[in-house]
């Protein structure tokens, strides 16, 4: 039976906790898979500490975080340099194993995707904006009291709809 308020996950911020979490996170490890082990808290309270800045704990996830993503990317290098996946199953070594490639091709798509959400200045989709056609700008320099004539007549503009006894336009 368990005895409420004793045992359970740890909720209470620690220094050792903390760094362990941060240093598993720059190895790559992803943080649903560290808050398993029993010894750490569930993300939901990592993530309260984060929110909370507890102790400085958000700009260490932070850089924990920037740190994991580099770590993807050299990974996603490895990966797509590594033929040894890419294991013949015909003894003449005609076909390649089209299983052990796409499970390959699958790691590279969920960590390129992962990069992206991650970190979208440094590994998301480049997206440039164009414009074709023409545009004109027409300033008119006004003066002060034309400017503030200008400005009433917009305002009584807006205003000759309003009924104020009864509040609608």
């Amino acid at each position: 039976m368990r005895v409420p308020g004793k045992g359970g996950r740890p909720r209470k911020y620690s220094e050792e906790m903390a760094a362990e979490i941060c240093e598993r996170l720059a190895a790559g490890e992803a943080l649903i898979k560290i808050t398993r082990d029993p010894h750490l808290p569930f993300h939901s309270t990592v993530y309260s500490w984060v929110i909370d800045d507890l102790e400085g704990f958000a700009s260490r996830y932070a850089r924990a975080r920037e740190i994991q993503a580099e770590f993807l990317a050299d990974e996603l290098e490895e990966i797509a340099q590594d033929d040894s996946r890419d294991v013949f199953h015909k003894e003449d070594g005609s076909m390649p194993n089209r299983v052990a490639v796409e499970r390959s091709k699958l790691i590279v798509d969920a960590r390129k995707w992962r990069l992206a959400k991650l970190h979208p200045k440094k590994y998301g989709e480049a997206k440039t904006v164009t414009h074709a056609g023409e545009m004109t700008v027409n300033q008119t320099q006004l003066t002060p009291k034309q400017a503030a004539d200008a400005l009433l007549s917009a305002a009584a503009e807006e205003d000759e709809g309003f009924d104020s006894e009864s509040d609608e336009l």
